[in-house]
């Protein structure tokens, strides 16, 4: 009970707050705009619990230590603080723990009803006839005033009404007219059944006078009072574009939750954000790991259509699985938790952390997983289609970038079609006059090409695994039926322009000429082999995964051989690398030079 409402107040609208109870699977609550009828939820019990925004609020967690049945020998009843002063009675006796405070929800029927701060009696109880009272009440001696509870007591336990040598109970009821026949004695099953059946009732603030003659109470004696300050939010380590917005939508997500500990996974170029994210209760408890993404909420509301139409239906075991989102202003968020997760602690770490942490062998074992298991069902079932492939990857991500870092880096335009490549590798055609002058011309071709499920953005952040080896994927923003490629093309890109880290030209020159044996083959069967003499281990390693992937590349597409539709999924996904700020130069003029021999198979 206290001063709040059902849901939880976003950046872009407010709850009207008012005299709010709980009663179970009831939440009912009186806004000040609402002319004294009360507005009210019947929650399904599968339902674990609905958000709640309060200025304060009385919960008493765990269950209720008695059940208490009460018949007045009078005729005429007892007050409410006599049946106090009773249960107080009990509770010494009872409990060694006891520190005065009493916890207690009650149905009861009550001849003569008396409130604290309401003038105007309800319509039902302003006649001689009983009514029925289905509510909560916080009980406290007046021995409470001292001590390191003071201020909270002040607060919240006891009613405003309070003065500094007597402790009003806060007392809050449901009124009903006693007409009804229902016999349900626990107070959530009547309060349930009365709503249910379209009895008006009115929320009340009940004064210890109110008599009564005949209740059920489910009584908890209080050992110890825990504030709720909050949702504590600890980010463990450096974190870009951290807003107010993405604040309010962790503690919304978690808002039973004491501590939130978030430990950066990965962070897009967009400017989403991927957490590990470890909550804890505010017992302190350690609850199931999740994964927490946060991101603009046009790209959020993206992943989640992506999720319901392609993951939950076919590859659910090995993807992470929404359980909460949230919308602030224009920011949302997704919280994810697994499906059998193993290892200590649920510790969750990306492909990419793999890659970079284990050997060649290791991380092959793990791709072949991945492809060969859980991404089987997409792959497994692909459709003969005449998809307009140069229209599928026609928008190059951050064109005028990569139009911009040519011009300043070769002062070359797109008007002219060839171009000399450095380092002696001769002539070679221009990416940009590909894109600007012959690409348009092919829009409304039609390439018979298979067509599946895609992840749609399958780099090696987006795959996380436990210390078991269990993997689930995340960011289904993009995800959707496409070209079957798409992902695969994707890695290769991955692989090449952001996990060999080039630092001399002499690697380039070298890298250059490998790609060059890369992107010979006319048809998927003729798999290229690493030179003997390529000894960099990170060259070798990255090259021997590309080749894995060009085996499943061969294997998905059946008895296309066509590899020229593999080139134009290279190229789109290449050609963006010279426009990225977290690249050095020697890894942007590698990609442009792949870009160009691509566009030299695709001329």
């Amino acid at each position: 009970m206290g001063w709040g409402a059902p849901g939880q107040q976003t950046g872009h609208s407010t709850i009207p707050m008012g005299d709010f109870l709980s009663l179970g699977p009831v939440a009912a609550w009186l806004s000040p705009e609402s002319h004294d009828t009360v507005d009210y939820l019947i929650i399904d019990k599968k339902q674990a619990s609905i958000p709640v925004t309060a200025s304060f609020l009385i919960a008493q967690p765990g269950s209720h230590h008695f059940l208490v049945s009460l018949q007045s020998r009078d005729s005429g009843g007892i007050t409410f603080s006599d049946l106090l002063d009773s249960l107080k009675e009990i509770a010494q006796r009872s409990e060694p723990g006891y520190k005065r405070i009493l916890s207690l929800s009650f149905c009861a029927e009550s001849p003569a009803l008396h409130v604290l701060d309401q003038v105007k009696l309800p319509e039902c109880a302003a006649g001689s006839g009983d009514v029925v009272v289905v509510g909560c009440a916080i009980v406290l001696d007046s021995s409470c005033r001292s001590g390191h509870w003071n201020d909270v007591i002040q607060q919240t336990l006891v009613h405003e009404k309070s003065s500094p040598d007597v402790n009003l109970p806060r007392i809050i009821g449901l009124v009903f007219p006693a007409t009804s026949r229902d016999g349900s004695k626990i107070p959530s099953e009547r309060v349930s059944r009365e709503l249910l059946s379209g009895t008006p009732g009115v929320l009340r603030h009940l004064s210890a006078d109110t008599i009564i003659r005949n209740a059920t109470i489910l009584l908890a004696i209080i050992t110890d009072i825990r504030q709720n300050t909050g949702t504590e939010i600890v980010l463990e380590g450096k974190v870009r574009g951290w807003n107010p917005d993405y604040e309010h939508i962790v503690q919304s997500v978690h808002h039973e939750c004491g501590e939130v500990h978030l430990h950066p996974i990965s962070g897009g170029f967009s400017g989403s954000l991927v957490f590990r994210d470890d909550a804890y209760d505010r017992q302190g408890r350690r609850e199931m790991p999740f994964v927490l993404k946060l991101d603009r909420w046009e790209n959020i509301s993206a992943e989640i259509e992506g999720y319901e139409g392609h993951v939950k239906r076919y590859i659910q075991n090995n993807a992470t699985q929404i359980i909460e989102t949230c919308r602030s202003g224009d920011y949302g968020g997704i919280l994810y938790t697994f499906v059998g997760i193993q290892g200590l602690q649920g510790r969750i770490s990306s492909l990419e952390e793999y890659y970079l942490t284990h050997s060649t062998e290791e991380v092959q074992e793990v791709f072949d997983t991945l492809f060969r298991k859980v991404l089987r069902t997409w792959y497994g079932q692909p459709r003969l289609r005449d998809l307009p492939l140069y229209r599928i990857y026609a928008g190059v991500f951050n064109y005028d970038a990569v139009k911009e870092w040519a011009r300043s880096r070769y002062g070359i335009s797109p008007d002219e079609e060839y171009l000399t490549l450095p380092y002696g590798m001769g002539r070679s055609y221009k990416p940009l006059y590909f894109m600007d002058r012959v690409l348009p011309g092919r829009l409304s071709s039609n390439w018979n090409v298979y067509e599946g499920s895609v992840h749609g953005d399958l780099n090696m952040k987006n795959v996380l695994m436990d210390e078991e080896k269990n993997m689930w994927l995340i960011d289904f923003a993009m995800t959707g039926h496409s070209h079957i490629l798409k992902d695969i093309a994707k890695l290769e890109c991955v692989l090449k322009f952001e996990m060999i880290p080039i630092q001399s030209e002499d690697m380039l020159v070298s890298l250059a000429a490998l790609e060059q044996r890369f992107l010979k083959p006319s048809i998927f069967g003729d798999i290229p082999k690493i030179p003997e003499d390529i000894t960099d281990p990170d060259v070798k390693k990255a090259f021997s995964v590309i080749l894995q992937l060009r085996k499943y590349a061969d294997t998905i597409t059946l008895l296309d051989e066509d590899i020229r539709q593999y080139y134009l999924a290279l190229l789109y996904y290449t050609l963006c690398v010279p426009g990225y700020v977290s690249v050095n130069e020697y890894m942007k003029e590698f990609a442009w030079i792949s870009s160009s021999l691509l566009c030299n198979a695709l001329k």
